[in-house]
């Protein structure tokens, strides 16, 4: 942790958790300081979220005019591409319903609502899961003109509109063998019944069991893989302020035992607690790690990035298995296994096509 990075967490606070602004933090700030505090936030995914505490600053303390305004600029921007996908999203679920189909959104649209802003949270595609439907789904997309890819066997990506959705199959990587196919069972029976929908669509919202599960699992395969931003710890504290009450711990750090997640979750909370001001009341959340200081520094420093650079299938390849060799204590001290094994069921998944149940 450096001074920007503090400031960084320190706004996130004031964000997220109503912590009480400290002027004094940013009056302390050069031009150029204010500079690698925006690249930061945005590297993050969290520029709109900093621009809340931002924006509220007295005004001689705030970034320098240029900056301020590319900041404001920024935050709409992604508030608009929110809207725009939230549109499409509503739009291609409307489509669906009218065929019998019912969406379940995954990640995204989920979690946005438990943001103080929802706009502000940075959303990538629209993933979602038409329970049994998965081809039919598909079908209807193309029918309405949407261009439908099924290159991928975990999930079809349609492009409706202006937006990218991903129509999973499974949920998980189930290619990488028996216990990812277990995973992927545990999260079907967990989605839950009586879904609400998200204000005004027929876009529905899986249960909080469900969501703490696939959270956690979509943000350690990440980890390993490429590894996260301070979003995807965002993404928990607001999760867990709204639903920490409403899904049983006992039986989450049973699964997460069983997957070997529970390091990742205990690292996320103490994250969470001791830098991001998330206060857990559930006395049975844990919140101190011996990973969380090394964590934090890979998430707000690693340079593991993959994927969205335009590089190409073979790029992206390639890379996942130096990052593999590069980060293996991730594999070693987290998720308690070894970049050995790790490679080992990527290669037999990819060679023999293991996806069936």
């Amino acid at each position: 942790m450096n001074k920007i990075s503090n400031i960084l967490c320190s706004a996130l606070r004031s964000a997220l958790s109503g912590a009480e602004i400290c002027v004094e933090e940013y009056a302390s700030l050069s031009a150029q300081e204010w500079g690698e505090l925006f690249k930061l936030a945005a590297r993050q995914g969290v520029l709109a979220i900093t621009y809340d505490v931002i924006s509220k600053l007295p005004r001689e303390v705030q970034p320098p005019r240029d900056l301020n305004i590319r900041w404001a600029i920024c935050s709409e921007r992604i508030e608009e591409r929110y809207r725009t996908q939230f549109e499409d999203a509503s739009a291609l679920a409307e489509l669906w319903s009218k065929e019998g189909i019912r969406t379940l959104v995954l990640k995204g649209f989920a979690l946005s609502q438990y943001y103080p802003i929802p706009s502000h949270r940075e959303c990538g595609d629209f993933d979602c899961y038409l329970f049994d439907r998965y081809e039919q789904g598909n079908l209807a997309a193309e029918r309405a003109g949407a261009k439908v890819n099924r290159e991928w066997y975990k999930h079809s990506q349609i492009r409706f509109r202006r937006t990218m959705a991903e129509n999973h199959l499974y949920f998980v990587t189930t290619r990488k063998g028996s216990s990812a196919k277990a995973l992927n069972r545990d999260l079907t029976e967990i989605i839950g019944q009586d879904l609400k929908l998200l204000p005004n669509s027929k876009i529905e919202i899986p249960s909080a069991a469900f969501t703490a599960l696939f959270v956690t699992y979509h943000s350690f395969t990440h980890f390993d893989s490429e590894g996260i931003t301070l979003r995807h710890i965002c993404d928990w504290i607001c999760f867990m302020k709204a639903e920490e009450q409403n899904f049983d711990w006992e039986v989450f750090y049973a699964l997460c035992r069983h997957y070997h997640f529970d390091r990742f979750v205990d690292v996320s909370n103490a994250i969470a607690a001791q830098y991001l001001g998330f206060e857990p009341q559930n006395p049975s959340i844990v919140k101190e790690s011996p990973y969380t200081e090394r964590v934090l520094e890979d998430i707000l420093w690693g340079d593991a990035k993959i994927y969205n650079k335009g590089k190409g299938k073979w790029y992206n390849r390639f890379k996942l298995i130096s990052n593999i060799y590069a980060y293996s204590w991730k594999y070693r001290d987290i998720a308690q296994s070894s970049a050995m094994r790790y490679l080992w069921d990527l290669v037999v998944g990819f060679i023999t096509k293991r996806d069936k149940h």
